[in-house]
């Protein structure tokens, strides 16, 4: 493949355009930034409320215990009265039933004591009622009101659910825009590493134009002041010329260098896609991973063995005189295995 179409391949996205994805990719991100913000105020709000209910809860569990306990001693204290009637009911009629009261009022010494003692055995069975019928009033009410609150509590509760499993719901949507945030934040920085190894390419290409139009005036006006020679110096002049060209030939291709040559590919599992200037490893498979202070990233190259390719990646373990070819599939990679090879910086 041509130098010629190399370029082409390596400029086929615009400049203009990945500066357009760079922008979209921008606004998406500060849309997602915004919906995080949302979001986690969300999460903060339904936090304060599960703080509340969970308050409440407490509350609520208060109430019941002592409820409980306070239905429990009304329990005991009715039972007690139960039995205590009964007490006294054994013993009227052991005493022959309700004739010890007539008994009681006929041993009276004289009308005036016959009826405080009547109005002593009513007050007597008043009061006693009177208390039973509080004690029985109190257990009911107690019986009510914790029903009440254990309705309340079951309530509670529901709500406590349902606000949890809402917060649970906004972290995984918040872990999901975090997650959206990050690969933005990827995106917009290989498209900014594309845009400007684009940049950098155009001007190297429009230098290297610029330098062929200049070489090639030379050598029109060389061969123009040689035409009027005689055969003889005109075949000198020829030669010398064929050295000449030659030479620069070999001085636009710049210094050749001996290296050692490893082989990867991104269809390793885990591999990136992208290099570490933003190339498109599927569509620009020609990439060559350098030691940017031995060979500049962005230089075009000819490595023999493997052809013309961009120095466009780097890597870890990729050290002085070591490169990495970037292979389209792994099996080429593995077949490549580690050579010597020559390497020819272009530009």
């Amino acid at each position: 493949m041509g130098l010629s179409a190399i370029n082409q391949r390596i400029m086929a996205d615009k400049i203009g355009d990945l500066q357009q994805q760079e922008s979209t990719a921008k606004n998406k991100l500060d849309q997602n930034n915004n919906q995080l913000a949302a979001k986690v105020a969300s999460v903060n709000s339904i936090y304060q409320q599960l703080t509340k209910v969970n308050q409440r809860q407490k509350i609520t569990e208060r109430k019941l215990i002592k409820t409980n306990q306070e239905l429990q001693r009304a329990k005991s204290e009715k039972k007690q009265r139960m039995f205590e009637a009964k007490q006294r009911l054994r013993q009227l009629q052991q005493k022959k039933g309700t004739q010890s009261g007539l008994s009681f009022l006929e041993n009276s010494k004289g009308f005036s004591q016959w009826v405080g003692n009547l109005m002593a055995l009513s007050k007597l069975q008043a009061v006693y009622n009177e208390s039973f019928a509080a004690v029985k009033q109190s257990v009911l009410q107690l019986t009510t009101s914790k029903k009440q609150l254990s309705m309340l509590k079951a309530q509670q509760s529901e709500q406590a659910k349902e606000l949890a499993i809402d917060k649970s719901k906004m972290s995984e949507s918040i872990n999901s825009l975090k997650q959206m945030i990050a690969d933005n934040q990827n995106e917009i920085k290989l498209l900014a590493n594309k845009v400007t190894w684009a940049k950098n390419m155009l001007a190297k290409q429009q230098a290297a134009q610029s330098s062929t139009s200049a070489s090639q005036q030379t050598s029109n006006q060389i061969v123009k002041q040689t035409s009027s020679l005689t055969t003889g110096d005109q075949n000198q002049s020829s030669a010398q010329s064929t050295s000449n060209s030659t030479d620069k030939v070999n001085n636009s291709n710049g210094k050749s260098l001996t290296m050692q040559a490893t082989g990867y590919s991104s269809a390793e599992a885990g591999a990136s896609n992208y290099s570490a200037l933003g190339i498109n490893l599927s569509e620009n498979p020609k990439c060559v991973a350098v030691d940017p202070s031995v060979i500049p990233l962005g230089s075009l190259l000819w490595v023999s063995g493997y052809g013309v390719a961009v120095a466009g990646d780097t890597g870890g373990a990729i050290k002085g005189n070591l490169i990495d070819l970037h292979f389209s599939s792994v099996q080429q990679a593995s077949s490549w295995g580690r050579k010597t090879v020559t390497v020819k910086i272009l530009n």
